[in-house]
């Protein structure tokens, strides 16, 4: 028993305990030291804490690694690159964080340039020797990282949920038709309005320039959505790329009439020339795509997508007409790529809905679901970078990241028309 006291004694001595050995209580003692404190705390100003540091740049530690050319080498070289890997994805962690779960401006534009170098890396920048499987495996881990992040982001801004289980009998082409052109919830007309009677010449070069990442590469992402399928629908979005493509000659493609675009306003049409300033709300848009693109589980929605873009094709394209012919500009060179879009995206949006979409669910009601979501996600963060643009361009400022001046021709920038 004496035992058993002793040590009760010797663990109420460790916790702090006010208990005594007789067992009594000196709670006056306890309050007055407790007062004490509050009062010297009231007098003494808090110590400033201490902020955490921001977490290194993700983006540059990844072209750093994209670089090396050290992944077959032995010893201290490889130990110091192993470090170097680990370093980084517990920097993605961070950054994925800070981007996705707290929506940090500068996290966000970080998280978005890595997630795009992630995905050049892999699809179109192929300009390294093979790696080793270590090294794939750890781009891969950084990759998911931040994909993981951005999906629950675009889940939490939805303005809605979404119906996600339709019947066979439902009306697919009028769920998708509006999902993809209602103007609520995701906005008003303010964007359209301001491109056709307020935009200066000098804000639609910056929209031009950043449009150039997609439009540079239409429609190299939506190819993947192509092997899933099967009869009308794999036909009919293989006709719309094919179309988009040139039907096999080059003066023919998209992206070749916007490099014309490009030329006549005196600006680099290099691939990914604006990227570096483009905005993470406008890269934001373009990661949606390559992410379900290169997401098996998420071609579906990659549908959507494609289904979104075509929809609202014909009412962009005009919205670009008219302010440029408000702004005296009628080069055949600029106009040739809004015309031909406008044009033919009617035809699309139509093959798209009935060849591709319907046909689809018709025999698997379960995709209506995934499709829906890729519309909604894809125009939430097509609405979210209009609000960036109207933002910026309202109070006279740039929508781009700092950096070197667009070179525009002298005979546009002067009004003259050709």
């Amino acid at each position: 028993m004496d035992g058993r006291k002793s040590n009760a004694r010797r663990i109420a001595s460790v916790r702090g305990d006010t208990r005594t050995k007789d067992g009594l209580t000196s709670v006056r003692d306890a309050f007055g030291k407790f007062v004490r404190g509050i009062e010297k705390a009231s007098v003494e100003p808090a110590a400033k804490p201490q902020l955490a540091p921001p977490p290194p740049r993700l983006d540059e530690r990844l072209q750093e690694l994209f670089s090396s050319e050290t992944f077959y080498t032995s010893g201290l070289q490889r130990r110091d690159l192993d470090e170097k890997f680990a370093l980084t994805e517990r920097i993605s962690e961070e950054v994925t964080s800070a981007a996705f779960d707290w929506e940090v401006d500068s996290a966000l534009d970080d998280a978005h340039r890595s997630l795009l170098a992630l995905y050049a890396d892999r699809v179109w920048r192929l300009s390294h020797s093979p790696r080793p499987f270590w090294a794939e495996t750890s781009f891969n881990r950084i990759r998911n990282n931040l994909e993981t992040g951005f999906r629950h982001y675009l889940a939490r801004q939805r303005s809605f949920q979404p119906i996600t289980r339709y019947e066979q009998n439902d009306d697919f082409a009028g769920v998708f038709e509006s999902l993809a052109t209602a103007k609520l919830p995701y906005g008003d007309d303010r964007w359209e309005s301001f491109m056709r009677e307020e935009i200066d010449l000098e804000q639609l070069q910056e929209l031009v320039a950043q449009r150039s990442l997609f439009y540079l590469r239409m429609p190299d992402p939506w190819l993947y959505a192509i092997p899933a399928l099967r009869g009308t629908p794999k036909a009919g979005l293989a006709e719309v790329i094919f179309d988009e493509y040139g039907r096999g000659r080059f003066d023919r493609m998209y992206s070749t009439a916007y490099t014309t675009l490009l030329d006549a306003l005196g600006m680099d049409f290099s691939a990914d020339h604006f990227e570096s300033r483009a905005p993470w709300q406008y890269l934001a848009t373009l990661n949606h795509q390559w992410m379900c693109a290169l997401t098996p589980e998420f071609h579906k929605r990659l549908l959507g997508i494609i289904y979104m873009v075509e929809a609202n094709a014909p009412a962009v394209m005009r919205s670009c007409l008219a302010a440029w012919a408000r702004l005296g500009v009628t080069d055949t060179r600029l106009n040739g790529f809004y015309e031909l879009n406008a044009s033919m995206s009617e035809e699309y949006r139509e093959i798209a809905l009935s060849e591709v979409l319907v046909p689809l669910c018709e025999c698997d009601s379960a995709a209506a679901g995934e499709i829906a979501l890729g519309i909604i996600d894809s125009r939430t963060l097509e609405a979210q970078f209009t609000d960036h643009l109207l933002d910026r361009f309202t109070r006279g400022e740039s929508s781009l990241q700092p950096g070197a001046e667009l070179a525009l021709d002298s005979e546009l920038a002067e009004g003259e028309t050709s």
